[in-house]
């Protein structure tokens, strides 16, 4: 769970769009996200996130989200875990390196 919590947050930080203000705030802008543990009658826990993002945006990130929903387990682990592992073994590499 910890590893979950840890990515979700890192993600509303990452992914965090600039909101303008409507009131007409001097304020440039504000941000805003969600983020939301319960735990369940079934005692398991979920965890909710969720960022707002510029309408503009909103067809880019449907596109995105389709094109993953649409991988197969072969295709998301290529995708997303590949690219970790060869980082991790940059960083190991860089790591002996200086060792």
């Amino acid at each position: 769970m910890y590893n979950i919590l840890v990515e979700s947050l890192q993600n509303i930080y990452h992914h965090m769009d600039e909101l303008r203000q409507e009131s007409g705030d001097t304020d440039s802008g504000m941000q805003d996200a969600m983020f939301l543990i319960v735990r369940g009658d079934d005692g398991v826990y979920y965890i909710h996130t969720g960022n707002f993002i510029q309408n503009d945006k909103c067809e880019l990130l449907q596109a995105r989200i389709d094109q993953i929903n649409n991988m197969s387990a072969e295709e998301l682990r290529m995708h997303y875990v590949d690219p970790l592992i060869q980082l991790n073994c940059l960083i190991k590499e860089e790591q002996a390196r200086y060792n």
